[in-house]
Order: C-alpha cells, then sequence, then structure tokens
C-alpha cells in the first residue's frame, strides 16, 4: 500500500518539473527572437595604420644589502644566490653548516692489528701406499695388474700370486668389474675398474686396492708455510720446530675436517703462548683420492713369466 502511495508522489513531481521545464522555455521564445532579428553594423575608419611609441618605465640602480648576521650562529651566512651546505649534528640534534665533529662525544677505538702468526696450513694429507693399482691387462678369468711403486715410480706387472719382494707385499686377488659412477654436475657414467688385494708379508694385513683410487696409510701429516722463507715442511702431531724466534707445537691434526692446532710460544718468553686453529689454504686431497684412469693394455696383451 505504502509503495502504491510513493509511486504516486514520484509520478506527481516528475509531472510538475516537466510542467516547469516547458513554461521557462516558452518565456524564453521572445528574447531568442529579439537577439536573432537585431542587426549589427561595423563602422571601418580609412585613415591609415600608424603604429604607436611605447614609453619604457624610467628605472634606478639598487644594491643587495649586505645579510644580517645572527648573533647566536655567526656562521649562517651566505651570499647571494650560493646554494647553502648544511649539515645535521646528531649527538646535539641540531643542523650547522660546518661538519659535525664528533670526537668530544664519541671516541673512536684504534683497531690494532695483532701481529702475523707466522706458519700457515697448506694441506692435510696422509702417505700414499707404497703400491698403488693403476691399471689392468688380459682378459676375464687372466687378469694382470699394472702397479705402481710409489717409491721409485716404476710401474711393476703382476697377476694373483705375484710377490714383490722389495715391497714385501703379495698379490693375494686381481678382479676387473664395471662401476656406474655419478660425475658432479654430469651424467653417470659407466668405468670398468680393477681391484687387487695385496699381504703384507711382514705385517700379515692385507690391503685392498682399487685402480679409480689411490690409497693411502698411515696417520696424517700437516703440510705447514713458514711465512718468512716460504719454507714448506711436513709435520705430524706432537711435532715442534722452530722458526723466525718462535717455537711451534703442534697439538692436534682433524684430517675430516682439514684443519691443525698449533701452539706458538716465543723464545725468549716475552709473550704470551698464542693457540691458533688454522685452515686449510690450498685445496688439496686429505685421504684417498680418485686417480685418472690409466691407458690399459690391450686385452690381447701377453707378458710371459707374470
Amino acid at each position: 500500500m505504502m509503495a502504491r502511495i510513493y509511486d504516486k508522489i514520484l509520478a506527481g513531481a516528475a509531472a510538475c518539473l516537466l510542467l516547469a521545464l516547458v513554461g521557462w522555455y516558452l518565456l524564453q521564445q521572445g528574447t531568442v527572437s529579439e537577439i536573432t532579428s537585431r542587426s549589427v553594423s561595423v563602422a571601418l575608419s580609412s585613415a591609415p595604420y600608424a603604429p604607436q611609441t611605447l614609453t619604457l618605465p624610467s628605472s634606478s640602480a639598487r644594491t643587495w644589502a649586505d645579510p644580517t648576521v645572527n648573533a647566536s650562529q655567526p656562521e649562517w651566512v651566505f651570499d647571494v644566490f650560493t646554494p647553502p651546505v648544511i649539515y645535521y649534528n646528531r649527538v646535539s640534534r641540531e643542523f650547522t653548516v660546518t661538519p659535525p665533529d664528533y670526537s668530544e662525544t664519541k671516541k673512536v677505538e684504534e683497531v690494532v692489528e695483532p701481529p702475523p702468526f707466522g706458519v700457515e696450513l697448506v694441506e692435510v694429507r696422509r702417505d700414499p701406499f707404497r703400491l698403488q693399482l693403476v691399471g689392468y691387462a688380459g682378459g676375464e678369468g687372466n687378469y694382470l695388474g699394472m702397479f705402481e711403486n710409489v717409491a721409485t715410480g716404476d710401474t711393476v706387472l703382476g697377476r694373483a700370486g705375484k710377490t714383490f719382494t722389495d715391497l714385501g707385499l703379495s698379490v693375494v686377488s686381481l678382479d676387473v668389474k664395471k662401476e656406474r659412477i655419478q660425475l658432479p654436475d654430469s651424467m653417470p657414467i659407466v668405468q670398468t675398474v680393477a681391484y687387487a688385494r695385496v699381504l703384507d708379508l711382514e705385517s700379515q694385513e692385507e690391503i685392498d686396492l682399487s685402480s679409480s683410487v689411490r690409497r693411502a696409510t698411515g696417520s696424517p701429516s700437516a703440510v705447514l708455510r713458514l711465512l718468512a722463507t716460504g719454507e714448506e715442511r711436513t709435520e705430524k702431531v706432537d711435532a715442534e720446530f722452530d722458526a723466525g724466534g718462535y717455537h711451534y707445537h703442534v697439538d692436534t691434526l682433524s684430517e675430516e675436517s682439514g684443519n691443525v692446532t698449533i701452539t706458538r710460544t716465543s723464545a725468549d718468553e716475552s709473550e704470551a703462548a698464542i693457540t691458533k686453529i688454522l685452515e686449510v689454504t690450498v685445496a688439496a686431497p686429505v685421504a684417498e683420492t680418485e686417480a685418472p684412469p690409466a691407458e690399459a693394455p690391450p686385452e690381447t696383451a701377453v707378458f710371459p713369466g707374470f
């Protein structure tokens, strides 16, 4: 019911507005007719054009007054059109035209560099086993191992049952296998690897050798470089040596992390003892490392007497 009343009110208001617009339009028709029927005439002069002379206003020279000096901050004086350089003092929380000086409010401690330790670590490594397997020859059931005598650098040949008298070693077994090797940042490859088991005739210990990995033995050693002379020396745990007026003692040696702990004392005991952990400065193998595959003779090669 209320909706119908509102509809009637809106319809009435719209009708009144429409009547008002029609009445205003009819009232304006007389004015529009008068304007359109009025004639317009323009009077032109036949006299020639004469330019007019412009009179410039008189001017007088003026001098800029000198800037006034602030009694509390006399340095705040600048020439005309000269951009000022303003600094902010974090301590006083004020703007100044001179660079702030913190020498009285904040003293900077001088950094004193300690003297060099005198020794640096080049690498941590173990001595290679005296016999290394570097390749093979022959076919299945008749393999012949190619061994390297580490002491002499010579290549010696031998199959299972061969005894190297000068090295005190005997070849117990020799075999060749194909292995899938994953290379870093590359596709895996299949590589033929020779394996040998040798017997130490003195200790009766059996040692496994591989043509892909160099065999290491014994306790690890540290290769140290003396900074004063550049000399390199190989030391083990508990080793002691003198250099540059100091006495050094190798306290610990870690093959896994590749570092060494050394204590330095002055020869005249004028300085306190310093213990420092030295990190490896030159990347180097610390244990068994992969050896480049040696070129094996063709499988049809024959070595009589081995």
